[in-house]
């Protein structure tokens, strides 16, 4: 029946059906993060210009020095952060769809997210005729789609409103990948310059469109016609090499890229770096897309901790090439061609911290090579064979993937899916309402001693006036939760904080290349912090924060973080220090889904 269902003439649109279906419940799951800046932009409740784009969606951090400290006085960024951040991405055509939302059903998130389905259901589709326009045989294909459909790995992308630029990206890519097919393959000049034309469109939807350049590379270098020449194999690549090259200098020009952040990396202004974190990143975001282990924990663990995961990871990923080619996988072209250019599509995500939402593109060729190993699995072994014990652990090894790709995969997206509207009340949307309305006190000034993540603190005025809350005129965090922080108050405007891990958050500022010193002052809104010690890392781990005005005077609220939210806190007496202890987010969470249930 599998087989009558992957190989029917119309199996693209079932498999999309299935795949749009599995992330319905999403539906529900509102506005998250980023979407709620959006949501203000785009209606002109605020404003953030940068050159090239309509709204500014992506630019986060512009680099200005001003606009920073701004940013710190107001809360949005925490004291910590590097002074000339720079966060912008250019991305009009995913801007422009946004606009689309907010122009035709504003009040509604439902179907935005119906919109952002409606994409990830095209880009299914677009696959499953890409799988059939490469490879003739009759079941691989439909299955390679059914791999990519169930994953729950790029389900954030779907879920997650403001990702939706890598839906767009990807649709774009698979579109640039056929026509370039189909140019190589006779069909007509034209398809060339269909090519380029997607692929530019698609660099103007995300950066992740670069990826489309593995493709084209693995593309030419294994499956181009065998009479072409290695110069002609390579002349085809060129005008989509100066297309790439134009891009960059004119993205460059405008001012976008990330500078003096530890989530993002450069690679045109600091290569060596980049070079590092690939040799480290790949092998985890490789893991996360054959075995389902999260990338997200490698990003979590200390640097020594990161290299032994690294190498663990590699090791993981050796072996199953290895299965691959026991079981003669390697021996196809196509094999070869989806192998490499699902690798040198990661090539640019490496950028970024680990996330499991960066391997979409990276699944466009690591679906099919499932497919294909699984399908040389159910083939019968020969009996006799001198490799037999090679054989039957190469096929304990495809069993492991089979049972994880097609029997764990889609019950985990569809759980995933259906507690996803959930988890995303239960996370930033109800810390930021724990904390009381301001109508009463417009003046006050918030200050959230051990929120949960600082980083998120920079959203939380947005969210409350989306929910009809009144803000203060400041709301700011002295550091994250996520460690036992000692807090002392020295005279009647000042404390000193102490955090053996690090008062501030890695990744609001790159302590690599611009690491805190000891005797730093910096400026943030209505105090001053002056960095009294620091870790091995660059990281604070001692302040002093003194206040304009004394401790006890009204506009100065304080608030710690507790099990059932935030609660204001009574600073001790001069003299006198408390200790708090780490947030614990898995108790935190869980009381929140009991109460919402």
């Amino acid at each position: 029946m599998w087989r009558r269902i992957l190989s029917h003439p119309h199996s693209a649109l079932f498999i999309s059906l299935l795949g749009v279906l599995l992330a319905l419940p999403t539906l529900s799951s509102g506005l998250i993060g980023d979407d709620f800046l959006f949501r203000e932009l785009i209606t002109g409740q605020s404003t953030r210009s940068h050159p090239g784009t309509f709204f500014g969606l992506y630019t986060f951090a512009d680099g200005r020095g001003d606009h920073i400290q701004a940013m710190k006085d107001a809360g949005i960024f925490q004291w910590w952060a590097a002074d000339h951040a720079l966060m912008s991405f250019w991305r009009p055509l995913s801007e422009l769809s946004h606009w689309v939302d907010y122009h035709l059903w504003p009040d509604s998130p439902t179907l935005m997210h119906v919109h952002s389905l409606l994409w990830y259901g095209f880009l299914v589709w677009l696959l499953s005729r890409l799988y059939r326009l490469l490879d003739p045989t009759a079941v691989r294909p439909g299955l390679a789609a059914l791999i990519f459909a169930v994953s729950p790995m790029h389900l954030f992308t779907v879920i997650w409103l403001a990702a939706r630029n890598q839906l767009i990206a990807g649709c774009l890519i698979v579109l640039t990948l056929m026509t370039f097919h189909l140019w190589r393959q006779g069909r007509g000049l034209a398809y060339g310059l269909l090519s380029m034309l997607f692929m530019a469109i698609g660099l103007a939807a995300a950066e992740a469109a670069v990826a489309a350049m593995g493709y084209l590379l693995a593309y030419v270098l294994i499956l181009e016609p065998r009479r072409a020449s290695s110069r002609t194999r390579f002349a085809a690549l060129l005008p989509f090499v100066a297309l790439v090259v134009a891009w960059r200098i004119y993205y460059v020009y405008l001012g976008y890229g990330s500078v003096g952040l530890g989530g993002y990396i450069d690679p045109g202004r600091d290569p060596l770096r980049f070079a590092q974190a690939l040799m480290m990143r790949m092998p985890a975001l490789l893991l996360a897309g054959l075995y389902g282990a999260s990338s997200s924990v490698f990003h979590l663990l200390p640097e020594k901790s990161q290299v032994i995961y690294a190498l663990m990871a590699a090791f993981i990923v050796a072996v199953s090439v290895w299965a691959g080619q026991v079981r003669q996988i390697w021996s196809h072209p196509l094999a070869r061609f989806f192998g490499l250019g699902a690798v040198l599509s990661l090539v640019p995500v490496c950028a970024a911290a680990t996330n499991d939402r960066l391997l979409l593109n990276a699944e466009f060729g690591l679906s099919p090579l499932l497919a294909m190993l699984f399908t040389a699995t159910w083939k019968q072994t020969p009996p006799g064979d001198r490799h037999r014990i090679g054989i039957m652990a190469s096929k304990a090894i495809a069993g492991v993937l089979m049972l994880i790709h097609l029997a764990f995969y889609p019950i985990a997206t569809l759980s995933m899916a259906v507690a996803a509207p959930m988890m995303s009340k239960a996370s930033m949307q109800l810390e930021s309402l724990s904390l009381p309305d301001e109508l009463e006190s417009p003046n006050s000034k918030v200050i959230l001693i051990n929120p949960p993540k600082a980083l998120f603190v920079g959203y939380y005025q947005t969210i409350r006036r989306y929910f009809g809350l009144h803000n203060p005129s400041s709301m700011q965090a002295l550091t994250s939760g996520d460690q036992s922080v000692t807090l002392t108050v020295l005279t009647p405007r000042s404390i000193r904080l102490l955090g053996d891990k690090g008062l501030g958050e890695p990744i609001s500022r790159d302590l690599k290349k611009q690491p805190l010193h000891v005797g730093d002052s910096i400026r943030a809104g209505s105090f001053q912090v002056t960095v009294e010690a620091v870790n091995a890392q660059g990281n604070a781990t001692q302040a002093l924060f003194e206040f304009d005005y004394p401790l006890q005077d009204a506009p100065w609220q304080f608030y710690i973080w507790s099990e059932s939210g935030y609660k204001r806190f009574k600073l001790p007496a001069v003299g006198r220090s408390v200790t708090l202890p780490p947030v614990n987010l898995g108790a935190a969470m869980k009381k929140r889904l009991k109460d919402m249930l």
